[in-house]
């Protein structure tokens, strides 16, 4: 993923934000979607993939109880350049050291390490 591509994967994930389940259906009609329902127990667990594979990344949207977008994750196919990613956030955006995580308009954007590589999760 190069810089320029985490940018624009900024952008999607924070215009996803505040979305309905559906206006994400509509909004991302033009990349692969994968919509995926977890039912147990009664929990409904609503979330939306989407692929971009020109960016060699993939957004994975999850929604509250109103069927609201409120948390984004960013799964980055693989990262060569992590430090010119966190440079420019750094030089772009104010950090909270009490929340670890970067204050970009209303949003958040954390950094996390999971089993497949480096997710950044906005919310």
């Amino acid at each position: 993923m190069t810089i320029e591509n985490f940018i624009e994967l900024i952008g999607y994930a924070c215009s996803a934000l505040q979305l309905s389940h559906a206006d994400i259906q509509t909004e991302y009609s033009d990349y692969p979607i994968c919509i995926i329902n977890y039912v147990e127990k009664g929990i409904n667990d609503k979330n939306i993939e989407i692929r971009f594979d020109g960016h060699s990344a993939s957004l994975s949207a999850l929604f509250n109880d109103k069927d609201v977008c409120d948390f984004v994750i960013l799964h980055p196919d693989k990262i060569e350049n992590i430090d010119q990613i966190l440079s420019y956030l750094s030089e772009n955006y104010k950090y909270d050291f009490l929340k670890s995580c970067w204050i970009i308009s209303n949003y958040k954007i954390g950094l996390d390490e999971m089993e497949g590589g480096i997710v950044f999760k906005f919310c």
